[in-house]
């Protein structure tokens, strides 16, 4: 593996092939955007994981420097995690409608005040 720091200052440590990035490899620029995976003719491809500076990330497969697609295991804990957050909160938005239901509801037979 070598190490490459382009003009603009990202930074390249990996394997390559014919004076282009080939095989596994890291990419950094300096903001920190980050790709690390497979790369062939200087682009990623195979699996791969892209690494935004707010650390937010894009794991999955990469064909001619595209994301094509997630990775074949998915992230079943983070799935669940977020289906529990939805749960509580439309568990809330159905209480406060029903208490709101009941507020504004009210039977001609029974005293408004």
């Amino acid at each position: 593996m070598t190490d490459h720091v382009y003009k603009d200052g990202s930074t390249y440590r990996g394997e390559w092939k014919s004076g282009k990035r080939h095989g596994q490899g890291v990419w950094v620029r300096p903001d920190g955007m980050k790709y690390e995976g497979e790369w062939k003719d200087d682009k990623p491809e195979g699996y791969g994981k892209l690494t935004a500076p707010d650390g937010s990330a894009r794991k999955g497969y990469w064909k001619r420097g595209k994301f094509v697609g997630h990775e074949q295991q998915p992230d079943l804990e983070g799935r669940v995690n977020e289906l529990e957050h939805d749960v509580g909160y439309l568990k809330q938005e159905l209480a406060s409608i029903k208490a709101q239901q009941k507020r504004e509801s009210f039977s001609l037979e029974e005293e408004p005040w």
